[in-house]
């Protein structure tokens, strides 16, 4: 139960952090798919690319479908350790709902992916990340945890994950317009001061600002720092030609849509996605997909009218009760305010 409870808390990189560390000694993560080695040093003091492992091989492990990840480090690991390791990477092949923790990098592919890998390994002190819903933001800020704290965060339980280091702390806000002026100010405050800072958003920030959703000081602070996340249909062809082979080689030949390049290519992400082929392709059914239809709806018209339940189900032209009932339904009651109706 302890290493189950830590692999929650730290994902497989984060628990190989915890043991190399511990040891006194960096490690290097080697990916082979594809004809090709990736291969990440990792120390304390920083996560680099190297062209090839230095260091003596202490553990591997094989997807069966054409993967295989590798460990080097400067002494070995004993069998149970590595036999943990292997249960865990086979749990996240075969998990349908569990998100691959052991390579927090995107593969190799120029445009976007070589772009958001720097990022990755330097980032800057304040980073925001804009982009429509499911181009991949929340993987990013998870990966820059991962990456330089060592911790997995949930960031589906709280609208901000504040996770402590010795030198600093390190902010991440999946969804920055959900949060209320006075907690932005108090994030623009600790950013000033030193504190890391990853946002995410689906709205442009300066448009929330004007709007009055997003505080102006944090709106000038994040906007220079914005990196634009385009939705999968943009994507650059060789990009979406890796990702497609790495998810093939790891879950292997599966229906779903993680490892299925022909749905993710006709996957508009930057829409709704409201077709009978969206609704048979995905496997979610109509309700799955109206639902996803619905929370983009009150989503985009929190971003337009801001906080106000009035506002939104005039815009929505639904009635107060409807709405009110559709934000319990998606657990959205945090993008509405009643103190917001009362200002009106």
């Amino acid at each position: 139960m302890q290493i189950w409870s830590e692999y929650q808390s730290r994902g497989l990189w984060g628990l190989w952090r915890a043991h190399f560390f511990a040891a006194g000694s960096g490690f290097e993560v080697a990916l082979i798919f594809d004809g090709a080695e990736r291969v990440v040093e990792v120390s304390e003091a920083a996560v680099a690319f190297r062209p090839a492992a230095s260091l003596p091989q202490v553990f591997e492990w094989q997807s069966g479908n054409g993967l295989t990840v590798k460990l080097f480090a400067p002494s070995p690991v004993s069998d149970a350790a590595g036999a943990v390791w292997g249960l865990l990477l086979q749990l996240e092949k075969t998990g349908p709902e569990i998100r691959p923790t052991f390579f927090p990098f995107m593969p190799d592919a120029p445009g976007l992916a070589a772009t958001l890998n720097a990022a990755l390994l330097s980032p800057p002190p304040v980073l925001l990340l804009n982009g429509q819903p499911g181009v991949g933001k929340r993987f990013v800020l998870q990966s820059l945890a991962l990456l330089h704290t060592g911790q997995l965060p949930d960031l589906n339980r709280s609208p901000v994950c504040q996770i402590e280091q010795a030198d600093r702390t390190t902010w991440l806000v999946p969804e920055i317009a959900l949060l209320e002026l006075k907690e932005q100010q108090e994030l623009w405050k600790n950013a000033r001061s030193g504190d890391a800072l990853r946002v995410a958003s689906v709205y442009d920030v300066g448009m929330l600002s004007d709007r009055k959703i997003v505080h102006q000081s944090l709106a000038a602070m994040l906007e220079p720092q914005k990196l634009v996340m385009p939705a999968l249909a943009k994507r650059d062809a060789a990009e979406l030609q890796s990702l497609g082979q790495f998810w093939q080689a790891f879950y292997g030949p599966r229906s779903d849509a993680a490892a299925n390049l022909a749905f993710l290519k006709k996957q508009v992400l930057g829409g709704a996605g409201l077709s009978v082929e969206s609704i048979l392709e995905e496997g979610r059914g109509l309700r799955g997909v109206v639902a996803e239809f619905e929370k983009e709806a009150i989503r985009r018209a929190h971003a337009r009218v801001g906080r106000s339940q009035h506002k939104i189900a005039r815009l929505l032209k639904v009635s107060r009760g409807s709405l009110q009932h559709k934000l319990r339904k998606y657990q959205l009651e945090s993008y509405t305010s009643s103190d917001a109706d009362n200002d009106e």
